[in-house]
């Protein structure tokens, strides 16, 4: 597809960030933003032809607007390693880039607990945007801000999320300390301009 970048944010991904190359191979290019990694996630991403750019980890949004900087095409798609782009959805991004009738999409993210995926259960998350009109707001769980009509893509994303009960315990841990950081942060900086 000649119209689309996908952007792939990493740090020590070698056991998921095949999957998730495999899966979005249909794009024009493919940018892995990695934060240093120390595992083999760069020479796996550099061995199906990725371009890597690599910054220091400070938070989600200023990764993604960053990486955004090196898209060259009207359209970006962004995946997580531990996500998949199914055929189907594959199809439907392809016919929704070519019918440019929205700025940007939202993607159907069913949940994953216990090694399942829970259909009936789903967030719909915008990932599908023209580039010119975007940019993320927010540390942990990122804003997309748009310009421009969003439309919904039906075919699900499939999201690994949780890799077993110790992880999703874990995962929660370290979200919940890196929002902890931020807001005593921003508690901070009010406190001086007081």
């Amino acid at each position: 597809m000649k119209n689309l970048t996908v952007i792939i944010p990493a740090f020590n991904e070698e056991h998921y960030i095949q999957g998730a190359i495999h899966s979005v191979l249909f794009a024009t290019k493919i940018i892995v933003i990695d934060s240093f990694s120390t595992d083999d996630t760069v020479a796996i991403a550099e061995s199906f032809g990725c371009e890597i750019v690599q910054r220091k980890f400070d938070n989600f949004s200023n990764q993604k607007n960053y990486a955004l900087q090196f898209a060259t095409t009207e359209w970006v798609l962004f995946v997580d390693a531990d996500e998949r782009i199914p055929y189907k959805l594959q199809q439907e991004i392809k016919t929704a880039i070519h019918s440019n009738t929205h700025s940007a999409y939202k993607l159907n993210f069913p949940h994953f607990y216990m090694n399942r995926f829970l259909y009936h259960h789903s967030d719909h998350v915008t990932r599908l945007v023209k580039r010119t009109n975007a940019h993320f707001e927010g540390s942990v769980h990122e804003k997309l801000i748009i310009k421009g009509t969003i439309g919904k893509l039906k075919n699900p994303v499939l999201h690994y999320t949780y890799k077993g009960l110790i992880h999703y315990i874990s995962k929660k841990d370290s979200y919940a300390w890196f929002q902890a950081k931020q807001l005593l942060k921003k508690k901070k900086k009010q406190l001086t301009s007081i």
